[in-house]
């Protein structure tokens, strides 16, 4: 009787045994599955938002050689991204690959929050100074199966030596007709300086004794009678009502630049905040997939060791026993 009662108590630990075995593997492989999801939207998501790079300037109509002095800027506003061998290309397919040759500063790598001017210098890209023109920008040449579009802007016509600009730097708002500005912020659009209105001038007249109290008579042994008369004061011009909306539309123009400044700066802060804060997360993830992936290998270690430290604790408190 005692081994036909035994033998279904070690068949229920047997079974019970086999039921967590399995409910450990499959705990474990949903945490190895929901910790691969995690790491890889993490890892894709920073690879799309390391880098944004768009057109934010061109000067399609130089004063000197045009097949050398056009230049197109971008303006990257996340991490820093190395172009080389990215092209722009114009309305009719005309290529400019971007090399170290074109730029301004001899590389091509843009810095976070930073400008980089690319040249024409003698490539068959080339922008229209009249008529409709459209400049889009690939990270690779259009023959290869790779090349992805990444900005493009569209234009019709132009002003020498001025260029078209967006405002703030890296937005949706295209000016014509700004001072050109490579490898740096751009600028709105600045008040003309008011024209010099002339002056009225008055010649003086003499007036008679009667008219004029402060006339002095000198005294002279001859009957003549010298007399000395004061010139009136030019009177100032009072200002004209158009150097007063002259002045109020240059007060406005400074108060939005520094207004685009401090949203600027704000940007600037939050984008650093993000980028320092990105790998601490990614990090943080992979240390929990890690120790997920381990828990099944250091499970048979860890068991025993906390056993033997409420072993000490318990002896500790009831050496007696």
């Amino acid at each position: 009787m005692k081994g036909l009662t035994q033998k279904p108590t070690i068949y229920m630990l047997t079974t019970t045994k086999v039921r967590h075995s399995r409910a450990g593997g499959n705990l474990y492989r949903f945490l190895i599955r929901l910790g691969m999801t995690i790491a890889f939207f993490f890892i894709f998501s920073s690879s799309c938002f390391a880098s944004q790079v768009v057109i934010n300037e061109f000067l399609p109509n130089p004063s000197g050689d045009e097949n050398q002095d056009e230049w197109v800027e971008l303006y990257n506003s996340g991490g820093d991204k190395d172009i080389s061998g990215w092209a722009f290309y114009d309305a009719s397919d005309h290529e400019l690959v971007i090399d170290v040759s074109k730029t301004n500063t001899g590389n091509t790598i843009i810095n976070s929050n930073s400008w980089l001017v690319i040249y024409r210098r003698g490539a068959s890209f080339s922008l229209n100074n009249s008529n409709a023109e459209t400049i889009r920008l690939y990270n690779d040449q259009i023959s290869t199966s790779s090349a992805e579009l990444i900005d493009s802007v569209s234009y019709n016509g132009s002003s020498e030596e001025k260029t078209w600009g967006k405002i703030p730097d890296g937005g949706s708002n295209w000016i014509s007709g700004l001072n050109k500005t490579p490898g740096s912020a751009n600028q709105g659009l600045a008040s003309p300086d008011p024209s010099p209105s002339p002056s009225p001038s008055f010649s003086p007249e003499p007036e008679n004794e009667e008219s004029n109290s402060s006339d002095t008579v000198l005294p002279s042994p001859s009957p003549k009678a010298i007399t000395t008369t004061t010139k009136k004061a030019s009177p100032k011009p009072s200002p004209s009502p158009k150097d007063e909306e002259e002045k109020q539309v240059l007060g406005e123009d400074t108060n939005h630049r520094e207004n685009q400044e401090e949203e600027n700066k704000d940007e600037e802060k939050e984008d650093k905040k993000f980028r320092l804060s990105l790998p601490v997360i990614i990090s943080g993830l992979g240390a929990l997939l890690l120790l997920a992936a381990s828990f099944p290998f250091l499970k048979p270690k860890i068991v025993p060791l906390l056993g033997k430290i409420k072993l000490r604790k318990r002896k500790r408190r009831f050496p007696n026993t």
